[in-house]
């Protein structure tokens, strides 16, 4: 038995929306946004308020930024628990971003958020601490531990705390003056894309997890990585004026040009391209992993269901590029940015604009 393709070429055409980055890099598939978008955002906006993540005062924010729409695309097919979780974490991603983002260069402020994170993810997920990022954290693996197996979330766990381990060195970088070579940002910005994240969260959406034979293999971790390139480098890309406004040196594009002394737009063409040749490496990736799987022994609905998981990364890839161009006003700051249609009101629209 094999993995039946997500993609069929006769699938619905109002669950298939033509997506921007096919046309900028090529992507082979396209995006598509889960029913149950308007469900939760109304989920999160009630525990994004309870938890106190996010204000009363920054309701807009939650509007804008649009974390239910990057959920429900990257996770179309996970039910309404499971998809109230991801969203929440993702929002919890965003927030966290937004506060180093906004402490400045020097301050010990955002090494000593990132320093609490790592000793909440080293406690029992019931452990809920008084600031708001820190008991969201203990909150959502709390949730998680309820939904998931216990192998899965701690898994979860090291990928959280590499995460949080590739933002301190950010930090270091730009405390200490040392921007980092093309070759270890590159690197550095496959942990912060927070792909193995993403990863495990379709494990956690399809309410499944992968044999260690699987997100253990060479096969696996390079398939991550080529999605972790084309995703980070498209957010670089999309969010380049609103870190060169607040002189932000952690991307790509910026990395290129003060290594080769290029113009930032001869460096975007750059970063352009080789997102493009990334897209087309990516087919070629997954079909190795689906290849080891082949070959493990696997068979039957165990096997089928590895082949799902890895197939399913095609809707996580696909979704956020799709999110980052159509769905969230997340990287139109500065003002002087491209103005983006608007959604009035607590909800924002569960039918994203592309």
């Amino acid at each position: 038995m094999t993995h039946q393709d997500p993609h069929p070429a006769d699938d619905d055409a109002e669950s298939l929306r033509p997506a921007t980055p096919t046309d900028l890099y090529g992507l082979p598939f396209r995006s598509r946004t889960s029913p149950l978008a308007a469900t939760a955002a109304q989920a999160n906006g009630r525990w994004a308020s309870a938890v106190g993540l996010v204000r009363a005062d920054r309701a807009s924010w939650l509007a804008d930024c649009a974390p239910h729409l990057a959920a429900a695309r990257m996770y179309p097919h996970a039910q309404s628990p499971r998809l109230a979780l991801v969203t929440a974490y993702l929002t919890w991603l965003f927030v966290l971003d937004d506060r180093l983002d906004h402490d400045p260069a020097d301050s010990t402020a955002g090494s000593r958020t990132l320093a609490e994170l790592a000793t909440v993810l080293g406690r029992p997920p019931s452990t809920a601490p008084p600031e708001p990022l820190l008991r969201a954290l203990a909150d959502i693996r709390r949730r998680t531990r309820e939904l998931a197996p216990r192998t899965l979330s701690q898994r979860l766990d090291t990928h959280l705390r590499q995460t949080v381990d590739a933002f301190a060195t950010e930090a270091e970088h730009r405390r200490d003056g040392r921007p980092p070579s093309e070759n270890q940002y590159i690197d550095l910005r496959r942990r912060t894309s927070c792909a193995w994240i993403f990863a495990d969260l379709a494990e956690l959406a399809h309410d499944t997890e992968t044999l260690p034979l699987l997100h253990t293999s060479a096969e696996y971790h390079a398939q991550v990585a080529c999605a972790a390139d084309i995703a980070g480098w498209d957010n670089d890309l999309v969010s380049l004026a609103r870190e060169t406004a607040s002189d932000e040196s952690d991307n790509l594009v910026t990395v290129l040009a003060r290594r080769r002394g290029w113009t930032p737009e001869r460096a975007g063409e750059e970063v352009a391209r080789r997102i493009g040749q990334r897209v087309r490496e990516y087919p070629a990736a997954e079909r190795r992993t689906l290849a080891h799987i082949a070959a493990s022994g696997l068979r039957g609905p165990e096997r089928t269901r590895h082949e799902d998981v890895i197939m399913s990364f095609r809707d996580v890839l696909a979704g956020v590029l799709a999110w980052n161009h159509g769905d969230t006003l997340r990287f139109t700051d500065p003002p002087t940015a491209a103005p983006r249609p608007h959604r009035t009101g607590g909800t924002p629209d569960a039918e994203p604009r592309l």
